[in-house]
């Protein structure tokens, strides 16, 4: 099964969606999309981490512009 986590915030600094992958990356494949705030990016082997890099300084619009390129778009993003 394919699992896939969206986060405002980015991959490793909330240590619930971090080690949520982690265990679930035992039976699942996990994918993970978050914002790029600019921070040293972790690394959790296997977990494929996707990093939007904001377009606006409102969060809520970044969110926005990001779900709207991935649903009406047919946006394709590229992993790090």
């Amino acid at each position: 099964m394919n699992i896939l986590i969206v986060s405002r915030h980015q991959f490793g600094y909330l240590t619930d969606f971090y080690y949520f992958s982690k265990y679930l990356l035992k039976t699942e494949n996990v994918s993970f999309i978050c914002k790029d705030e600019g921070k040293q990016k972790l690394d959790n082997k296997g977990v494929t981490v996707i990093y939007q890099k904001p377009v606006f300084n409102n969060n809520y619009l970044d969110i926005m512009v990001f779900c709207w390129k991935i649903f009406f778009l047919n946006f394709t993003v590229k992993a790090d």
